[in-house]
């Protein structure tokens, strides 16, 4: 009884928003379980038996009165010029829009008003076409009608933020044949305590791009509206102009292309069940999302056949990959590239066990929940696989993940960038937006060097110094107590700094504040001090201007990214 009554607070605090669900089950959750390292399907029974009033919730509904109301919010927000806000209550609308009411093309013409404001006029023309489509009142299309022809008249003009990218930032060095968005000249070694890892066999520069890959998966939190803000398929932003999924109410697309996309990979196993991933999510553990993404992955690359898809996974668990091994230079095989994923290398992790086996448990249970696993997962034996398996993915997807500070809430899984490890002094820049994953080198490489990007903490950037790595004890230059790391922060704490070096970094401090100067002048002046002094690093005054180059390379990614969006948009609505 005393259980019930604790279980019972917790659901009021749940509802009252004070406290999350998966915190209130790990709290709760019997500690002798723990203390024997009890086996997974204890823990599958006790959330089953103990915990169904914190995990079975009932499914929201599409409901036009909802939709309304956060329609309405988002009008409220227009008016006071709060713009990305009143983007957020539109989505939010538009994921609780019943399909076929006004309420669609009402939200989508809101929208429009937004980018119009904004001086954004492709997405505008997008958003009011989609208005079009969806329904959009009679009585009120010559206000659209009058919006839509002003949009081109200011494109005519010239008065559209641009098409034409002010600098490319794809693989800009010689490719890899096999994998076209990989550099040539990078190989896959193993690295004592770090596991795989990607090795230069060539010296790299300042400023090479060396990967523009495409996330294989991707999970975005449902924490502080982030489900309204991504693409759940691809993590892209798509400028908050998304579309949402035709039947529950918390996951949008950038595209129709993505939506149908992950609807056939993933998402239609997960859609009837939407809302219990929601709460069960709204932790910490929002990255657990990826687990049973990249389990419903490998079942639709098995074609559904959970009976092959048992047989070779059992045979295959921790046996090791090369994902460089893989050929990419022809259709994207989704096969090989679960088979790369799923036989992952991973070392166990005993201070997480016990979260991995609740965790699981929790998705287990939910998943059990949804007509499309239960169609397919009859036999008690495919039960039992999956199980085993989503348990197995809590330790890979806990290891195979880029999860970085920006953009926050979207963690993805890719074969090629998770062979990236991290280092609190990183050589490279690895930037995830827009459906893409951009890796730039920072400062030389050379040949036979690791080449480490950051998940979190960068020595040189206040702003992230004290970015938690819950994942993992960082052991590099950084942070770990061994000769390299005492050499490297002896170096840092010099202070014999050449007075050039000082020198330079002032005119370079006073070039970026230049206004006229292009951005490519900017970077090129920060790239080549960067290579004149890399025998000097890391003096703190090289490190400022690492950051600095970062975070114009960063500007640099994403302004191509919505560059190339607003062209994708003109070509398609205007022809040009």
């Amino acid at each position: 009884m005393a259980m019930e009554a604790e279980i019972e607070e917790f659901v009021r605090n749940m509802e009252a928003g004070k406290e999350g669900p998966y915190d209130g089950i790990k709290w709760l959750f019997p500690p002798e379980l723990e203390a024997r390292r009890a086996d997974l399907t204890e823990y599958r029974d006790v959330i089953d038996a103990r915990f169904g009033s914190l995990v079975y919730i009932s499914e929201l509904v599409k409901k036009s009165k909802t939709a309304a109301e956060c329609r309405q919010a988002g009008n409220q927000r227009f008016t006071v010029k709060r713009w990305h806000s009143a983007l957020l209550n539109y989505n939010e609308g538009l994921c609780f829009a019943e399909p076929g009411s006004e309420e669609l093309g009402l939200a989508y013409a809101n929208r429009s008003a937004v980018y119009f404001e904004q001086g954004d006029y492709e997405l505008a023309l997008h958003n009011i076409d989609l208005a079009k489509r969806h329904n959009y009142p009679e009585r009120l299309m010559a206000k659209l009608l009058e919006r839509e022809a002003e949009c081109k008249r200011k494109i005519e003009n010239g008065q559209s933020k641009g098409i034409v990218p002010a600098l490319r930032m794809g693989v800009n060095v010689e490719v890899n044949p096999k994998i076209p968005f990989l550099a040539k000249g990078i190989g896959m070694k193993q690295y004592p305590g770090l596991g795989r890892g990607l090795i230069a066999l060539k010296d790299f520069q300042p400023g090479d791009v060396i990967l523009d890959e495409k996330p294989e998966l991707c999970a975005v939190s449902f924490n502080n509206n982030f489900s309204y803000h991504y693409c759940f398929h691809c993590g892209s932003e798509f400028q908050t102009s998304l579309i949402p999924c035709p039947k529950c109410t918390n996951h949008m697309y950038c595209s129709e292309t993505c939506l149908e996309t992950d609807w056939k990979q993933a998402h239609r196993f997960e859609c009837a069940v939407a809302m219990k991933l929601f709460n069960i999510s709204l932790t910490s553990v929002s990255y657990g999302r990826l687990i049973g993404r990249l389990f419903f992955y490998g079942l639709t690359a098995f074609g559904d056949n959970v009976q092959q898809m048992m047989t070779w996974c059992e045979q295959n668990y921790d046996t090791g990959s090369d994902p460089l091994q893989i050929d990419f230079s022809t259709e994207r095989d989704p096969l090989k590239i679960f088979k790369a994923l799923h036989s992952t290398k991973v070392k166990p992790n005993p201070q997480f066990e016990h979260d991995f086996k609740l965790i699981t448990a929790c998705y287990y249970q939910i998943y059990l929940k949804s007509p499309q696993v239960q169609a397919i997962f009859r036999k008690r034996a495919h039960r039992n696989f999956m199980l085993r398996c989503l348990h197995h993915y809590a330790l890979v997807t806990w290891t195979l993940q880029s999860d970085t500070p920006r953009p926050p809430g979207v963690s993805t899984i890719s074969p090629i960038t998770s062979l990236l490890n991290h280092s609190c002094d990183p050589n490279a820049l690895t930037v995830i937006h827009s459906g893409r994953i951009v890796t730039v080198i920072l400062r030389p490489v050379r040949e036979g060097a690791q080449i480490f990007t950051s998940y979190g903490r960068r020595w040189w950037d206040p702003k992230l110094a004290d970015y938690e790595l819950s994942s993992f004890a960082c052991q590099c230059v950084v942070c770990g107590n061994h000769p390299p790391g005492q050499k490297w922060r002896a170096a840092l704490q010099r202070a014999d700094v050449p007075k050039p070096i000082l020198l330079e970094v002032s005119q370079i401090a006073k070039l970026v504040e230049r206004p006229g100067l292009v951005d490519t002048a900017k970077m090129d002046a920060m790239k080549q001090f960067i290579k004149r002094n890399t025998r000097a690093y890391p003096l703190p005054a090289l490190g400022e201007i690492v950051r600095l180059y970062a975070v114009f390379l960063e500007d640099a990614i994403q302004s191509e990214n919505e560059t190339r969006e607003r062209l994708t948009v003109r070509a398609e609505l205007l022809g040009d």
